[in-house]
């Protein structure tokens, strides 16, 4: 997701998100050497159905100031033909 607030944290997102299902992870991507936040964050559920619940509500609302994007990361499988 992004266009977090830089106060957003993680607990905030573990406490909004949580709603849909179990969390495995919160990554909340900061910038190291001005030591705040990006604006983005990786959320992963436990399972699919919870992630997808969690996009379908959460995509574009406004919890914490600003409105924040949700996006679907799919992991890529490559295979090779010989």
């Amino acid at each position: 997701m992004n266009a977090l607030t830089r106060n957003v944290n993680s607990d905030h997102l573990q406490e909004i998100f949580g709603k849909f299902g179990t969390i495995k992870s919160v990554d909340l991507l900061f910038d190291k050497r001005r030591n705040i936040s990006e604006g983005k964050a990786y959320i992963s559920f436990e399972t699919k159905p919870d992630a997808l619940k969690a996009i379908e509500y959460m995509n574009g609302v406004r919890p914490v100031a600003s409105t924040i994007y949700v996006i679907v990361l799919r992991s890529l499988v490559l295979t090779s033909a010989f």
